[in-house]
Protein backbone atom coordinates (compact mmCIF):
# COMPACT_ATOMS: atom_id res chain seq x y z
CA UNK A 1 0.00 0.00 0.00
CA UNK A 2 1.14 3.40 -0.81
CA UNK A 3 1.88 5.71 1.88
CA UNK A 4 -1.31 8.06 0.68
CA UNK A 5 -3.43 4.92 0.13
CA UNK A 6 -2.06 4.17 4.37
CA UNK A 7 -3.06 7.34 5.20
CA UNK A 8 -6.58 7.28 3.51
CA UNK A 9 -6.99 3.90 4.91
CA UNK A 10 -6.47 5.81 8.40
CA UNK A 11 -8.76 8.73 8.48
CA UNK A 12 -11.38 6.32 7.22
CA UNK A 13 -10.27 4.57 10.96
CA UNK A 14 -10.43 8.10 12.65
CA UNK A 15 -14.11 8.25 10.67
CA UNK A 16 -15.25 5.17 11.55
CA UNK A 17 -13.88 5.45 15.62
CA UNK A 18 -16.23 8.25 16.41
CA UNK A 19 -19.45 7.44 14.02
CA UNK A 20 -19.45 3.70 14.85
CA UNK A 21 -17.50 2.98 18.01
CA UNK A 22 -20.77 3.17 19.96
CA UNK A 23 -19.26 6.81 21.11
CA UNK A 24 -22.93 7.49 21.30
CA UNK A 25 -24.63 4.12 22.24
CA UNK A 26 -25.07 3.53 25.74
CA UNK A 27 -25.91 6.81 26.91
CA UNK A 28 -28.51 6.77 29.64
CA UNK A 29 -31.36 9.18 28.69
CA UNK A 30 -30.21 12.01 30.79
CA UNK A 31 -26.75 11.84 28.70
CA UNK A 32 -25.90 14.23 25.51
CA UNK A 33 -23.77 12.61 22.85
CA UNK A 34 -20.75 14.97 21.72
CA UNK A 35 -21.43 17.85 20.62
CA UNK A 36 -20.70 19.05 16.73
CA UNK A 37 -17.73 21.06 18.24
CA UNK A 38 -15.88 18.29 20.03
CA UNK A 39 -16.66 15.87 16.93
CA UNK A 40 -15.07 18.36 14.68
CA UNK A 41 -12.31 19.21 17.15
CA UNK A 42 -11.85 15.45 16.96
CA UNK A 43 -11.73 15.32 12.97
CA UNK A 44 -9.35 18.51 12.94
CA UNK A 45 -6.43 17.45 15.57
CA UNK A 46 -6.43 13.31 14.57
CA UNK A 47 -6.54 13.79 11.22
CA UNK A 48 -3.91 15.97 11.03
CA UNK A 49 -1.81 13.94 13.51
CA UNK A 50 -2.18 10.70 11.20
CA UNK A 51 -0.90 12.65 8.53
CA UNK A 52 2.45 13.10 10.41
CA UNK A 53 3.41 9.68 10.92
CA UNK A 54 5.08 7.83 7.51
CA UNK A 55 5.83 4.30 7.23
CA UNK A 56 7.03 2.19 9.00
CA UNK A 57 5.48 4.02 11.73
CA UNK A 58 1.69 3.97 12.14
CA UNK A 59 -0.56 6.11 13.40
CA UNK A 60 -1.32 4.80 17.08
CA UNK A 61 -5.47 4.54 17.10
CA UNK A 62 -7.12 5.70 19.97
CA UNK A 63 -9.99 3.66 22.38
CA UNK A 64 -12.71 7.01 21.57
CA UNK A 65 -15.50 7.26 24.21
CA UNK A 66 -17.63 10.06 25.85
CA UNK A 67 -18.64 10.61 29.11
CA UNK A 68 -22.41 12.14 28.60
CA UNK A 69 -21.96 15.95 28.73
CA UNK A 70 -21.25 16.03 25.21
CA UNK A 71 -17.41 15.49 25.26
CA UNK A 72 -15.26 13.64 23.37
CA UNK A 73 -12.22 11.51 24.79
CA UNK A 74 -9.15 9.41 23.11
CA UNK A 75 -7.28 7.15 24.71
CA UNK A 76 -3.59 4.95 23.92
CA UNK A 77 -2.12 2.80 26.91
CA UNK A 78 1.48 0.82 25.77
CA UNK A 79 2.79 -0.75 28.28
CA UNK A 80 3.81 1.98 31.41
CA UNK A 81 2.85 5.12 29.46
CA UNK A 82 -1.07 6.09 28.93
CA UNK A 83 -2.05 9.47 27.20
CA UNK A 84 -5.49 10.94 26.79
CA UNK A 85 -6.81 13.69 24.55
CA UNK A 86 -10.16 15.42 25.85
CA UNK A 87 -12.44 17.13 23.53
CA UNK A 88 -15.06 19.87 25.56
CA UNK A 89 -18.33 20.46 24.27
CA UNK A 90 -17.11 23.73 23.46
CA UNK A 91 -14.57 22.23 20.42
CA UNK A 92 -11.54 22.94 23.55
CA UNK A 93 -8.77 19.92 23.73
CA UNK A 94 -6.72 18.98 26.82
CA UNK A 95 -3.67 16.78 26.52
CA UNK A 96 -3.31 14.10 29.36
CA UNK A 97 0.09 12.11 29.66
CA UNK A 98 0.73 9.39 32.36
CA UNK A 99 4.28 7.38 33.42
CA UNK A 100 4.19 4.48 35.39
CA UNK A 101 7.61 3.06 35.22
CA UNK A 102 8.41 0.73 37.60
CA UNK A 103 10.27 2.34 40.51
CA UNK A 104 9.50 5.91 39.91
CA UNK A 105 6.52 7.88 41.19
CA UNK A 106 3.77 8.34 38.86
CA UNK A 107 4.55 11.11 36.23
CA UNK A 108 1.23 13.12 34.77
CA UNK A 109 1.02 15.98 32.76
CA UNK A 110 -2.19 18.07 31.70
CA UNK A 111 -1.85 21.00 29.57
CA UNK A 112 -3.88 22.55 26.98
CA UNK A 113 -3.59 21.19 23.44
CA UNK A 114 -1.66 23.81 21.73
CA UNK A 115 -1.14 22.25 18.13
CA UNK A 116 -0.57 19.35 16.30
CA UNK A 117 3.26 19.40 16.66
CA UNK A 118 2.15 18.58 20.76
CA UNK A 119 0.00 16.22 19.92
CA UNK A 120 2.22 14.03 17.33
CA UNK A 121 5.25 14.37 19.89
CA UNK A 122 2.75 12.78 22.55
CA UNK A 123 2.06 10.01 20.53
CA UNK A 124 5.09 9.38 19.27
CA UNK A 125 6.22 9.18 23.23
CA UNK A 126 3.42 7.00 24.14
CA UNK A 127 3.86 4.24 20.87
CA UNK A 128 7.85 4.42 21.62
CA UNK A 129 8.86 5.87 18.84
CA UNK A 130 11.49 8.41 18.47
CA UNK A 131 11.29 11.73 18.32
CA UNK A 132 10.64 14.24 15.65
CA UNK A 133 13.48 16.73 14.86
CA UNK A 134 12.77 20.72 15.01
Amino acid sequence: MTELGALQADLSRLNAALDSEGVSSGLHEDEMPPSERAREAYKRHLRSAASSFLAPESFPFPHVETWGDGDLRCEWNWGTRAMSLTFSPQGLARIHIFDSTPGKPLRTTHAALSDTKQLVNALRWVAGYAPTEG
